[in-house]
């Protein structure tokens, strides 16, 4: 048993070396700015997956001589799996999970199914389709929480409306009617969250809107209606 305890130590700290190995090689190579946040084994024997502040990690050989960035993919049961795309998508479930639930506006179902974070904008055409519906979705178990995503940036006409529908008492309400294209009066508070969510949004890889991720960090692009949207998540 007391050899078995000096071969496990033996074996940790082996594992260790390694793991700082890879950290000083990979930091060496990063662009400026960049730093190693963790590392850890991958499906594959000898090689480390490697997560540096992006979505999706590099793949390095155990010694850190060599890395790969791309798609890593398994084989079983005479079917393809995307590995990669499962670590980019726990990223942005996580990255979701961070988010202080203030900071959403939220349109919960009765009857809560599936629970999707959708980036908007208030002047977007389909984002306005979506949520005229926003009940048929409520009605079938799909309950919405709403991240500002102006399409034109900071600063423009979209960005200034959904900071006043986030600032108003009722923040609800207040969207619902900007997208409307109710005019109302501005409002404005410092403790906006709008330009953070805009920059989640963009590292997320948003692009357009309406952008869907579901609760497995999943991303879906663009408006669906109620009965499919609620086919892709079952």
């Amino acid at each position: 048993m007391k050899h078995l305890y000096i071969l496990s130590a033996i074996i940790s700290l082996s594992v260790s070396a390694n793991i700082e190995l890879i950290i000083n090689k990979v930091q060496s190579v990063l662009p400026d700015g960049a730093v190693v946040e963790r590392i850890e084994e991958s499906e594959i024997s000898g090689i480390y997956k490697v997560f540096y502040g992006d979505l999706q990690p590099i793949y390095v050989s155990s010694d850190g001589d060599f890395f790969i960035y791309g798609d890593m993919y398994s084989i079983k049961n005479e079917s393809i799996k995307n590995l990669t795309q499962d670590d980019i998508n726990n990223n942005r479930s996580n990255i979701i999970k961070d988010i202080e639930e203030e900071d959403f506006i939220y349109f919960k179902s009765p009857a809560e199914r599936h629970l999707i974070t959708v980036f908007t904008d208030v002047d977007c055409g389909y984002c306005r389709k979506f949520h005229k519906e926003i009940e048929s979705y409520n009605l079938k178990g799909i309950s919405v929480r709403y991240l500002a995503f102006p399409r034109s940036g900071i600063g423009n006409d979209s960005y200034n409306k959904m900071v006043s529908a986030w600032c108003s008492k009722d923040r609800n309400q207040s969207l619902s009617q900007y997208k409307e294209d109710i005019q109302k009066e501005l409002l404005f508070c410092e403790e906006n969250p709008i330009e953070s969510h805009y920059n989640i949004g963009r590292f997320l890889g948003v692009t357009g809107t309406p952008a869907i991720f579901t609760a497995k960090g999943e991303y879906i692009k663009g408006y669906y209606s109620p009965e499919d949207l609620l086919e892709l998540l079952e």
